[in-house]
């Protein structure tokens, strides 16, 4: 009878063996390379999201300023200077709402005394 049990403890010990199956090494490898691949990613999509708020500021800015000459040719003055010359616009109809910066997601845009609008935190201007 022993002769019986060591044959089948050999016969599942050569089945765990012949299991197919990912050793430690190769997932550890594969974690490293998706970490590689992660870390070359990130810099590229964090450097194309500013470029997009900065367009997107440029295109407010564009925006202010057409509604600032529509202003001042209905009117003949141009909107005040400050956050109130921004106020004037939406309250006169030349613009919806104030435009919020997309960088820092507030309404931080003004206007100067020459009708030309402003980001106030400097990021962009075209």
């Amino acid at each position: 009878m022993s002769i019986r049990l060591k044959s089948q403890k050999r016969e599942v010990t050569n089945k765990i063996r012949n299991e197919k199956g990912f050793t430690l090494i190769e997932l550890m490898v594969t974690v490293l390379i998706i970490g590689i691949l992660v870390a070359v990613a990130i810099p590229g999509y964090s450097f194309t999201r500013e470029q997009a708020r900065d367009r997107v500021c440029r295109a407010n800015l564009r925006i202010m300023d057409g509604a600032a000459a529509q202003y001042q040719a209905e009117l003949g003055a141009w909107p005040a200077a400050g956050n109130a010359g921004v106020v004037a616009l939406v309250t006169a109809g030349f613009i919806k709402m104030e435009p919020n910066e997309p960088h820092q997601g507030e309404t931080l845009y003004t206007m100067d005394a020459n009708g030309k609008a402003l980001s106030s935190n400097g990021h962009v201007t075209y």
